[in-house]
């Protein structure tokens, strides 16, 4: 599974970036075809959502189409009908029609459930206490020339974190936004084929699995397109040496965030063992100045320790502040990453958001479905089945709202969690900066113990709060190492499992593929609709397949 990961983020990079020109014609034909699917996969109904974009403003448009019950969904202009040609008298005006087709489509799915291992039905799993499996196999039914068009299946579930935990998914990824598990998964069927490569054979399939204390399928969201290799310009493939040059030279940028990362991680395993020495010292003063008088011979001693430990935690900080801004940059393109992930999911509802307007732009958007999902509930139930998409569009905003929600809060997280490290670098800078007065106000009270007998009283009331809060800044230094280790072990794994993989594979297996790669762009590009389409008219396709939640 990751080396086909790489394989198609290789495939990608690859091919990515010049913008195609395309040909002004009298309209633009966008097509999404949503079908609403039974718990096993299997087609229930599929509507056809037509959006010709009159660009010149032409007083008629003439399209093709094999839809049934075809309807004007967003306008009071009329068609007239000769076989499969259709004659819109649109005045200018864009038009949005829909309609039924029993046709095929491109990708289908097999669902099956396990529970707790063993096969079963949606129907014997709700309600019910146990371990998960749902297998989701895609076939791919586009073929020419011997080669599968490359469509890329998007795969999406939310499980509610009261019930389900444990969540795993095959070729994609699940985080959480504190009420729901999100599950972005991705498949390209047939791709395997076309490449003749084992590698790539999980991408015909995708396997969710989690546990939960109270079973009910959550609605399974699948969107279908074959753009993803679609309006590349294959002179692209002529250029891709300096591709290879380009990969080398971030081998060689990683190795310098490796060197900086395991510099952060000896520095906060240096200040966490000193502040634990530092620690221990004031639990030993608080301890020797509980025995007043008597014990100010110990209080010297533990003073010693106190003196010891400051210069061995001004050691450990000085070696901390050297790595702060590498600290900042790795969460700088960590919330970027998490910036890019979420824009990528927000594809599929035409928004795009940065870390300056996000929050204004999910608000409003969420605002925005929520009136529209409103409006289409406020109609009378005997008048909803001549709302265009009533069916599938309702169920659309349902799970958008919720999305948007998810993406907001996840944003909330991180840029909060970007302040707090650059809040906190910049409180290690300070603290390191000034510690070469603390040790020598140490180094002086050192000298100045004779004095302390007069002062024992007080000192061993603020000997036990310097004890208690010592405890809380000892946990936190031990956590912030473990941190750093982690984000280190992290890195290691990013080359081990990726960066050397990515590498190898463009070096190795893209170079070798290229040719093969340019016959599956142009079958992208020269798929035009599911339903017709005629020549000369710009096109472009999705398939959205909604498996309905069901509860007991």
């Amino acid at each position: 599974m990751k080396k086909m990961k790489i394989f198609v983020s290789s495939l990608i990079a690859g091919t990515v970036t010049l913008a195609m020109i395309s040909p002004a014609y009298a309209y633009i034909k966008d097509e999404t075809v949503y079908t609403k699917l039974n718990p096993d996969g299997s087609k229930q109904v599929t509507i056809v959502s037509e959006h010709l974009k009159n660009d010149r403003d032409e007083k008629e448009l003439e399209d093709l189409s094999t839809l049934k019950n075809i309807l004007n969904v967003n306008g009071d202009e009329t068609f007239t009908q000769n076989g499969n040609k259709i004659t819109w008298h649109s005045d200018g005006n864009d038009i949005y029609y829909q309609g039924t087709t029993d046709q095929q489509l491109p990708i289908t799915m097999k669902i099956t459930y396990k529970f707790n291992g063993k096969d079963a039905t949606v129907e014997e799993m709700l309600g019910k206490k146990g371990k998960v499996e749902i297998h989701i196999e895609y076939e791919n039914h586009v073929k020419q020339d011997g080669l599968y068009v490359p469509f890329v299946v998007a795969t999406g579930m939310m499980l509610p974190t009261d019930k389900n935990s444990k969540v795993s998914v095959t070729n994609g990824k699940v985080t959480s936004n504190g009420s729901n598990h999100i599950v972005i998964a991705l498949a390209a069927p047939g791709l395997s084929d076309d490449f003749h490569s084992n590698d790539l054979e999980s991408l015909n399939e995708v396997t969710i699995q989690y546990q939960t204390t109270d079973f009910e399928l959550k609605s399974i969201m699948n969107v279908a397109t074959p753009s993803l290799l679609s309006d590349l310009d294959m002179d692209i493939f002529d250029k891709m040496d300096e591709g290879y040059s380009l990969v080398d030279q971030l081998c060689h940028s990683y190795q310098q965030i490796e060197t900086g990362s395991q510099q952060l991680k000896e520095g906060t395993h240096t200040f966490a063992s000193k502040y634990s020495q530092f620690h221990d010292g004031v639990n030993t003063l608080n301890d020797k100045s509980q025995q007043l008088i008597s014990g100010v011979n110990q209080i010297n001693t533990g003073l010693k320790d106190l003196d010891d430990g400051l210069n061995q935690l001004n050691t450990g900080l000085q070696t901390l502040t050297k790595n702060s801004e590498q600290l900042r940059q790795g969460t700088t393109q960590l919330t970027d990453q998490i910036l890019n992930t979420v824009n990528q999911q927000l594809k599929a509802a035409n928004i795009q958001v940065t870390e300056e307007n996000y929050s204004k732009v999910l608000t409003q958007a969420i605002q925005t479905y929520q009136e529209q999902l409103t409006k289409l509930e406020a109609v009378p139930e005997e008048k909803r089945p001549y709302i265009p998409d009533y069916d599938t569009t309702v169920a659309t905003l349902k799970t958008v709202i919720p999305q948007l929600q998810g993406a907001k809060s996840t944003l909330d997280s991180v840029f909060t969690f970007k302040k707090g490290i650059n809040d906190y670098t910049k409180g290690v800078d300070q603290v390191a900066n000034g510690m070469p007065k603390v040790t020598n106000g140490s180094s002086q009270l050192l000298g100045g113990s004779k004095q302390l007998l007069t002062g024992v009283q007080t000192l061993i009331k603020g000997t036990d709060t310097l004890a208690s809060n010592s405890s809380l800044l000892k946990d936190a230094a031990n956590e912030l190492s473990q941190g750093a280790k982690k984000l280190d072990d992290g890195i290691h794994e990013f080359d081990d499992k990726g960066l050397s993989q990515i590498n190898s594979y463009i070096n190795g297996t893209l170079k070798t593929n290229s040719k093969k790669a340019k016959q599956l762009i142009n079958l992208a590009n020269d798929y035009k609709t599911f339903t017709s389409v005629k020549d000369g008219v710009t096109t472009s396709t999705k398939f959205i397949m909604i498996v309905d939640s069901k509860s007991k």
